[in-house]
């Protein structure tokens, strides 16, 4: 008679001997997870590893994240993307001291109502830091039970979604909940990986069926549901010179729309590509920004391509150089000296604009 096959027993046996050593898994603090778990959400491992460092030792607690200011939590943040995550956090840490008397709570319901705490981040906290158990679904672990039961249904849709659910509550392991939702993730990163999986070394390898059936390429199924826009942003970059010092006029983004929260220069955006030398000539640049008719235009630069989830952004940096820095009326204009600049939380090709181009540019 065939030996039944434990799928649970392998999985942990296989993470026991092959995770990962990772900060965040040496004391297992339902703090160090909450952050580590959004840290690495979109994020590759070895990148978010060095911000997980740098956020732990600038927040070392739920205290110190609730009384620092979104500015300095975004500031940590920078070049990771994705921001709302930062703010979220920032809000939860607030609510958790407000609401939990600085305690996080122990239970999958009770953390869901944290902000920014969804499903998936709820149950790998719950069972990791208090076995609680509950299978944590990510996309590694949407990957793992499709292809192991073979499953054809699109696993982003809300009927694919209740068999990788059913999949997951009949495999879990009741006495260790918290490896073995850490076992799935790390055979979904490590061995049953989107592209290429290493198949040979999978502990599950004997009885996965898009194995047997070939389907290994195909499977997880996904539905395409959201569609790359394009946007044309026309940066205006003003600054001056005086002595040693140099200013810029800086834009704080506070609109729901990307890098919230986050610093850039004056612009104009367009859903649409635009020709960059009517834009500098045209009526509605004279009318948003007055001064230009003081300055200069000393480079053209761009456009830059930056690639976000859903969207392409086309990036031109038009520089001028003013003699004064002029009156600003606009309440989310601010003139900084460009030492400021660079201690403020800016997206990613802002902070290498300034860096690398900048940096050629006006400090000669």
């Amino acid at each position: 008679m065939k030996k039944p096959f434990h799928f649970a027993e392998s999985l942990l046996n296989w993470y026991k001997n092959n995770a990962r050593t990772l900060p965040f898994r040496n004391e297992v603090s339902p703090y160090a997870i909450w952050i580590s778990e959004v840290i690495l959400q979109q994020t590759r491992v070895n990148q978010g590893l060095e911000y997980y460092r740098r956020f732990m030792a600038r927040f070392p607690n739920i205290k110190s994240l609730a009384e620092s200011t979104e500015e300095e939590v975004l500031k940590i943040w920078q070049g990771l993307g994705y921001y709302s995550r930062a703010r979220n956090l920032h809000e939860a840490a607030q609510q958790i001291m407000s609401l939990y008397h600085g305690q996080m709570p122990s239970s999958y319901q009770e953390l869901k109502k944290i902000k920014g705490i969804g499903p998936y981040t709820a149950a790998a906290i719950s069972s990791i830091a208090f076995q609680e158990v509950i299978p944590a679904i990510d996309g590694n672990a949407k990957r793992v039970f499709s292809r192991f039961l073979g499953i054809n249904t699109p696993v982003n849709t809300s009927s694919g979604s209740v068999l990788i659910e059913k999949a997951a509550f009949s495999f879990i392991d009741p006495f260790q909940p918290g490896n073995f939702n850490q076992a799935v993730m790390e055979l979904g990163a490590m061995i049953c990986t989107p592209k290429r999986p290493s198949c040979t070394n999978c502990p599950l390898l004997s009885e996965c069926i898009a194995y047997k059936e070939n389907q290994i390429e195909y499977i997880p199924l996904k539905v395409k549901k959201h569609v790359v826009k394009e946007r044309s942003i026309f940066y205006f970059v003003f600054y001056s010179k005086a002595e040693d010092t140099v200013q810029l006029i800086m834009h704080q983004r506070t609109r729901n729309d990307i890098w919230k929260g986050l610093y850039d220069f004056p612009s104009l955006e367009f859903n649409e590509a635009m020709n960059v030398q009517k834009v500098i000539e045209s009526e509605i640049l004279k009318q948003q920004f007055p001064y230009v008719k003081f300055a200069e235009l000393q480079s053209i630069n761009g456009p830059l391509k930056h690639i976000l989830t859903h969207r392409i952004l086309w990036l031109h940096f038009s520089v001028y150089e003013l003699s004064v820095m002029p009156h600003i009326e606009n309440k989310n204009h601010t003139i900084y000296t460009l030492h400021e600049v660079l201690g403020l939380p800016l997206p990613r090709p802002i902070e290498i604009f300034l860096k690398e181009f900048m940096g050629k540019t006006i400090l000669v």
